[in-house]
């Protein structure tokens, strides 16, 4: 089974390294070069999206007539993973895999991706990456992908609903017990019902991102230095039993 570069940077590391991937295949163009055409498979089937990778893969070979790419989506979730699945098993796999970052523990035990340690250590552009970017994309010593599109979360809040609500707008909670207070004082029912939560997160399931934040800020984290899962610790309980608190004491 061939070994696949994930990487999840920009276009031109994300290009450059694939390009002495031994799951390359040569032609020769018409400037006498060998010609190297690369597979990507991108997570997510948006159109927008797609569109715009498609138009940075067209300015790509622009740039670069000896190198073809040929580009590829699936949707997130099952869809993209049975895809994998089913290449890697038909030793088919692309040569570049746009996908989530929590992605490569897994398949670099499965084989499916390469270590980019080397060609990161080379890249010019290898400053502009923050630590913890590089930090979420190693794995085991050696470096598998580099996140492309992080996600910052920021607090923000009503100042005319301070106001309404008798709380001095100029200061924002600042401790997740002054958060959980505030959210009290701040939300309005009628009755039984909630017509503004005092503090409004998804409660649909799956929305696990706001988890993340307070795990995070807790002093949490989702693997140990070893790369081993941590699920049972106090920093996740802590974070757990203070969302919980908005449902018990808060009542929202």
């Amino acid at each position: 089974m061939k070994k696949i570069v994930s990487i999840m940077l920009t276009i031109v590391m994300l290009f450059g390294v694939c390009v002495l991937s031994s799951s390359c295949e040569n032609k020769k163009s018409e400037n006498g070069k060998d010609t190297v055409t690369l597979t990507f498979l991108r997570i997510g089937n948006d159109t927008p999206e797609a569109d715009y990778w498609k138009s940075l893969i067209k300015e790509f070979e622009a740039k670069n007539q000896n190198i073809k790419i040929q580009y590829d989506d699936a949707a997130i979730g099952e869809p993209m993973e049975t895809k994998l699945n089913t290449l890697f098993a038909a030793d088919t796999g692309p040569d570049i895999i746009g996908h989530g970052i929590i992605s490569v523990a897994n398949r670099v035990e499965a084989g499916h991706y390469q270590p980019i340690t080397g060609y990161f250590s080379n890249w010019e552009g290898k400053d502009d990456i923050m630590e913890s970017v590089i930090a979420n994309g190693t794995y085991k010593g050696e470096i598998y992908g580099l996140a492309y599109s992080t996600t910052p979360f920021v607090f923000a809040y009503r100042k005319d609903m301070f106001e309404e609500a008798g709380l001095d707008p100029e200061k924002p909670p600042k401790t997740w017990d002054e958060l959980r207070d505030y959210a009290r004082q701040l939300t309005v029912k009628e009755g039984d019902r909630i017509t503004r939560a005092g503090f409004a997160f998804p409660m649909a399931a799956g929305n696990f991102v706001e988890y993340d934040v307070f795990v995070f800020g807790n002093g949490g984290k989702y693997y140990n230095d070893e790369g081993m899962p941590t699920i049972n610790t106090p920093e996740k309980g802590e974070a757990f039993e203070f969302l919980k608190s908005f449902i018990d004491e808060v009542n929202i």
